[in-house]
C-alpha cells in the first residue's frame, strides 16, 4: 500500500537559548504555547487541529531533531 504526503505534521527543534527560542517562535512569529512535558515545550500555529506544530527542548547546541510528516493511504 502506498502512502502520499498530506503535509507537514510537526518539527522538532533542540535549542541552546530556549528563552530566545521561545521569544521568537511564541512572541514574533505568533505560534500558540499549547504544552510542557518535562523541559520540551509545544507550540501550534493558528489553524493547525493537531497537538504541535513545532516542540522546542533544551540541548547543548541548536539542531533539526526531526520532523513528521501527515500523509494518507493510497489503495
Amino acid at each position: 500500500m502506498a502512502a502520499e504526503i498530506a503535509k507537514l505534521g510537526h518539527t522538532a527543534l533542540v535549542t541552546p537559548n530556549m528563552e530566545k527560542s521561545l521569544w521568537f517562535f511564541r512572541d514574533v512569529i505568533g505560534l500558540e504555547e499549547v504544552d510542557h512535558q518535562g523541559d520540551t515545550v509545544f507550540l501550534r500555529a493558528w489553524g493547525d487541529w493537531e497537538h504541535h506544530t513545532l516542540s522546542l527542548t533544551p540541548g547543548s547546541e541548536a539542531r533539526v531533531d526531526h520532523m513528521a510528516w501527515r500523509a494518507k493511504q493510497v489503495m
